[in-house]
């Protein structure tokens, strides 16, 4: 009986949309239009998609993309609830949004722990606070701060501008620790501090794609904090223009299993701290999840070059999980690198109800990376990895083991975001 009503049900959604008309009411009474015609914005992917059933009832992917869709609009903060519906030509799409009756400033919450032998504990606390409509409907000022072993403020305004495009506005503050290694192991640690501003000028497609054009100009130093007394610290005025683009497809921010992610930074330095002038930078990342059964295959690649001379105030950092696992977090200076790795993860259970709902999986990976190191030298090595993966209250959570041809064992721990 079940799965007759369900195949009665689909065929009567069933209608290909050429076009998006959204219902939102207005606490002042009406309809809220600019809502609306954000809401009609964020669906256009789904106009001229057939949204009906396939054989046993099971939804098209039209109707998947839409319902997901319709999650993500939820998602955002701004609506209690969302429903659609054919119209009764059943040519247009209909949707309706229960907005919040207030938009207060939101606080979002969680940790950041990375633990790793010879290294000690880096842990710290990121904290977001959002507030809508500040400088008119749609845009937002975002007050990011991580206190711990990385000290950090960050004030940024974004406003939608016409059609997709978008201005922020940023300030910037960090104060953070620079640990500098050598051929027989850790030469010393310098504090490096910042202070800045930027503009952004962007494009969104969608809900999981954004480009910035932007501009950054401020100050930043290193102040040698222990150590060899020769490590060489810089201060001095910053600034450069850049290009970002960022795909973020993955099924889950927590412990990915299927979709996509891909970043690129351009970077054009006008000067840097160690007064380098016309210095350009650029660096992507990618990471690719296929579904397999019960688990899933997995790839991850990064590479970096700065295309002049070497400046030490604007290196790659590597090391740490999926970035030379075998290697300390940012035990690497580099001028040029490319970094690639294979793995698998399963699922093997869930954690115990009073921890959380979530998944556990076990995993294991390859790596293998070349890279100019800085100042001088190349490096060339495999790492390989294994551990558990799980979903927690506090976030992703990963327990493992990494080891390299020349011996390196580090025993890992993390908690926060692994791709």
């Amino acid at each position: 009986e079940y799965t007759a009503w369900r195949a009665n049900r689909r065929p009567a959604r069933s209608f290909t949309a050429e076009a998006v008309e959204a219902f939102v009411a207005s606490p002042q009474g009406g309809r809220d239009r600019q809502a609306e015609r954000e809401i009609e914005r964020a669906l256009e992917a789904d106009r001229a998609v057939p949204l009906g059933a396939e054989k046993f009832a099971r939804p098209t992917p039209g109707v998947v993309h839409l319902e997901q869709s319709m999650r993500e609009l939820v998602g955002k903060g701004r609506f209690l609830s969302s429903t659609y519906e054919a119209a009764p030509d059943r040519r247009t799409l209909r949707v309706y949004a229960e907005p919040k009756p207030y938009l207060p400033s939101l606080l979002y919450l969680s940790p950041s722990i990375e633990a790793s032998e010879y290294l000690g504990t880096r842990a710290f606390l990121n904290a977001r606070l959002v507030r809508y409509d500040p400088v008119g409907y749609g845009s937002e000022a975002r007050l990011d701060l991580n206190l711990g072993s990385r000290n950090a403020l960050d004030l940024e305004i974004y406003r939608p501008l016409a059609g997709r495009f978008f201005g922020a506005a940023r300030l910037q503050a960090s104060m953070e620790p620079w640990e500098i290694y050598g051929t027989d192991g850790k030469a010393g640690t310098l504090r490096r501090e910042s202070l800045g501003a930027g503009i952004d000028f962007g494009l969104s497609v969608g809900n999981r794609m954004e480009a910035r054009l932007s501009f950054d100009a401020g100050k930043a130093r290193t102040l040698r904090s222990q150590g060899d007394a020769s490590l060489e610290a810089f201060d001095g005025p910053e600034s450069f223009a850049s290009f970002r683009l960022k795909y973020d497809g993955l099924d889950r921010a927590m412990v990915p299993t299927s979709g996509a992610l891909a970043s690129l930074d351009a970077r054009a330095y006008l000067e840097t701290p160690a007064g380098s002038q016309g210095v350009r930078r650029l660096q992507g990342s990618g990471a690719w999840f296929l579904p397999v059964g019960n688990g899933s295959f997995f790839s991850f690649a990064r590479a970096g070059t700065v295309f002049d001379d070497a400046d030490p105030s604007i290196p790659f950092r590597l090391g740490g999980l999926f970035q030379m696992s075998a290697f300390a977090p940012d035990e690497m200076l580099a001028q040029k690198y490319a970094l690639g790795g294979v793995g698998y993860m399963r699922q093997v259970g869930k954690l115990p109800l009073g921890l959380a709902a979530g998944t556990l999986r076990l995993g294991a990976w390859a790596e293998y990376a070349r890279v100019e190191r800085f100042p001088v030298g190349i490096y060339r090595g495999w790492s390989f990895s294994f551990g558990g993966f799980a979903e927690s209250p506090v976030g992703p959570v990963f327990l493992g083991m990494s080891t390299d041809a020349e011996r390196r064992h580090r025993l890992q721990f993390r908690i926060g975001r692994l791709f």
